[in-house]
């Protein structure tokens, strides 16, 4: 721990010795204007460094970087070049892992071991999955006879642009790299504005392994900048993980410019089933990890906790105890399980929607308010906080809360909790907890969700893919569907007589 922290120190002094930057065409280069933001560590409110809010121009600047690399060089790479490469970048990420995932912690306050665990191994292993795919991911002759064949080939945007979330940006942006330069696609990345450091030293890293300048761009700022991306005609498609107010900006701005696809990414409130046969000690664990550990902050954690009337009693209880037992602290801790949230604004929501819960009608058995308690009052830490005899009606039980918030509902029939999710805004995941494969097989197939686990939840594996349902957007993430949703056909026809 005593060497985690000095090196924690070591690059906070780097980032604050460092003038305010952008990562275009290979260079760190200053922003063509002079607004800047503070990047904050939420968990004393200690400025880490400053980035420059792009504006249209810095916009302009990384597009015509990624177009001309795309252009000069990398459209004509040998997939076999790329595939070294993806190979060569997991195996830098692997060595500087523990650097990373410290400076992760620092911007974001997620807990140092899950940094290292869920975000930056399956980000390694992202890109070995998608360096496998490189020379894979091939076309369809067909032969007509009478002299005639034709071929249908597929083909990556020129230029991929992505807005990262906040909750992950170092391993969405692996992944999205990833996914770009196996399709032959340069890249531009839109960091967080509260946690663009570890995107800016990965593009860097990537750069330092051989990447041609201009392949990945990274640029920082607000949703101003994001408005830019979208209506710039240079930019081939884009993906986007954020808001859905500012999805539906950026759809304006799309069909304003060259209609680009925008693939969405957005939130959810993503449910565990547990049923009257449910391995149940497995249950509170793979929940209470999920919305507690990793605070909720992304769609596919287990918000909303469903439990069969017959163990409804005993499993709040359980899950009350696991939300108070839960270690609140520094992230850099090995010990700590929850760190804070980004910053006061997201604190703030978070404990609002608990005070909705409250007025609503939910007993609120466990956390509910911010954690003050000794160095914890100089950062936005909530306690983990668990609301039972929650109706699914209720705004609580129905929106995005993204914090450690956990909501716990009864139910008699799985009709009815399949009725709730199915009707809901979001759709990006759930779990169904229960000894009979039968029942779980069934109850899969009738869910509207992206993904169903059972008798686990919050897993990932690269070769399958991360989708959703309704207001939780429509893109893809990892898996062939990732590759197939990007990728254009084009048809070449060939008359030979």
């Amino acid at each position: 721990m005593r060497d985690r922290r000095q090196r924690a120190e070591t690059l906070i002094r780097i980032q604050q010795d460092r003038s305010p930057y952008l990562f275009v065409g290979g260079l760190d280069i200053e922003s063509d204007g002079s607004a800047t933001l503070v990047v904050s560590n939420p968990t004393n409110g200690v400025p880490i460094g400053r980035i420059p809010t792009a504006n249209a121009r810095d916009v302009d600047k990384a597009v015509l970087s990624a177009r001309k690399v795309h252009t000069d060089h990398w459209r004509r790479a040998a997939p076999r070049e790329r595939a070294r490469l993806l190979e060569r970048f997991a195996d830098a990420l692997e060595n500087e892992a523990q650097d990373l995932a410290i400076l992760e912690s620092l911007q974001t306050g997620k807990a140092f071991r899950d940094v290292l665990v869920h975000d930056v191994e399956p980000s390694v292993q992202a890109l070995r999955y998608f360096a496998g795919w490189i020379d894979k991911h091939t076309g369809e002759h067909f032969d007509f006879g009478d002299g005639k064949s034709a071929a249908v080939e597929w083909v990556g945007p020129d230029v991929l642009a992505s807005v990262l979330p906040l909750h992950d940006p170092l391993a969405a942006a692996v992944r999205k790299s990833a996914l770009a330069l196996a399709l032959g696609s340069s890249l531009v990345l839109k960091a967080p504005e509260q946690a663009p450091l570890t995107v800016l030293q990965f593009a860097a890293l990537m750069h330092e392994h051989g990447l041609p300048p201009g392949a990945i761009n990274v640029i920082t700022g607000q949703t101003t900048t994001e408005d830019a991306l979208a209506a710039h005609p240079g930019i081939s498609a884009l993906t986007y993980s954020g808001p859905i107010e500012q999805a539906r900006r950026m759809l304006v701005g799309a069909a304003k410019s060259n209609l680009k696809p925008i693939h969405f990414e957005l939130g959810g409130k993503s449910a565990a089933i547990v049923f009257d046969d449910a391995p149940v000690a497995r249950a509170v664990n793979a929940v209470c990890a999920s919305i507690f550990r990793g605070r909720c902050t992304h769609g596919a954690a287990a918000a909303h906790l469903f439990v069969h009337e017959s163990l409804y009693t005993d499993l709040c209880n359980t899950v009350t105890a696991r939300a108070r037992e839960t270690v609140v602290g520094d992230p850099l801790d090995e010990h700590t399980e929850l760190g804070p949230m980004t910053d006061d604004a997201h604190m703030k929501r978070v404990l609002a929607y608990v005070e909705l819960g409250r007025r609503e009608g939910a007993r609120v058995v466990a956390g509910g308010n911010r954690d003050v308690e000794g160095n914890r009052s100089l950062g936005s830490f909530v306690k983990p906080s668990v609301l039972v005899d929650v109706d699914p009606r209720w705004r609580i039980g129905r929106e995005d809360i993204n914090g450690p918030v956990l909501c716990v509902s009864p139910f008699r029939h799985e009709d009815e909790v399949i009725e709730h999710l199915n009707g809901s805004e979001y759709g990006v995941a759930a779990s169904v907890w229960t000894r009979d494969l039968t029942r779980a097989r069934r109850t899969a197939r009738r869910l509207d969700v992206g993904t169903v686990w059972v008798n686990t939840h919050d897993v990932t594996e690269p070769s399958l893919p991360r989708s959703g349902r309704r207001l939780s957007g429509l893109g893809r993430d990892l898996g062939r569907a990732a590759l197939t949703q990007l990728a254009a056909s084009r048809s070449v026809l060939v008359d030979e007589r």
